[in-house]
């Protein structure tokens, strides 16, 4: 199954600036460059996986108990190897969470994404704790040569605002070579 996604209305509410128009800031980081919603606060973060993350941290109330990042791999990465990259990251970010007692369960779905101009793969992966029930969201893709993924984690009724936070970051997103 092929999707065309884009950022959805649900996004703007993470993007209103004072005057009540849609705005944007421009996150430039040392290996990454990309456009951020008014009021996502943008940090590095270490990953069980990629070389370079940043995580995505919502304006309180929105997406709340759901974590964002985008990775990224500092080797080159063709075409043809981003579904196998990508499939190792996710496998490596689900032993990494079963350390701490959250489970695969259920549904895992696998398809491929276009993202603006640019084709990803989207994985995602029922999951269950002691918390609850959740899901594991990776879109996954080649930018400048470069593995990109967007990443989120969270409730399962979140899943639809957490990716459309990442599809509008991920149709920016810019890779800085070393």
């Amino acid at each position: 199954m092929r999707l065309r996604l884009a950022a959805v209305p649900a996004l703007a509410a993470c993007a209103v600036a004072a005057h009540g128009a849609p705005s944007e800031t421009r996150y430039n980081g040392p290996r990454l460059s990309f456009s951020v919603p008014v009021g996502v606060q943008v940090r590095e973060v270490a990953d069980p996986a990629a070389d370079y993350a940043v995580e995505l941290v919502p304006p309180k109330g929105t997406l709340a108990q759901t974590s964002l990042r985008i990775i990224a791999s500092q080797a080159r990465v063709g075409d043809a190897d981003v579904e196998i990259i990508a499939s190792a990251w996710r496998d490596a970010r689900l032993r990494n969470r079963a350390s701490w007692g959250v489970r695969r369960q259920g549904e895992t779905r696998t398809e491929l994404a276009q993202i603006g101009s640019r084709r990803f793969v989207r994985f995602s992966d029922q999951m269950s704790s002691v918390l609850g029930a959740a899901r594991q969201l990776m879109l996954c893709g080649s930018v400048s040569g470069r593995l990109v993924c967007g990443v989120a984690s969270g409730p399962s009724e979140k899943e639809q605002e957490a990716e459309a936070v990442l599809v509008r970051v991920l149709e920016t997103v810019l890779v800085h070579k070393k």
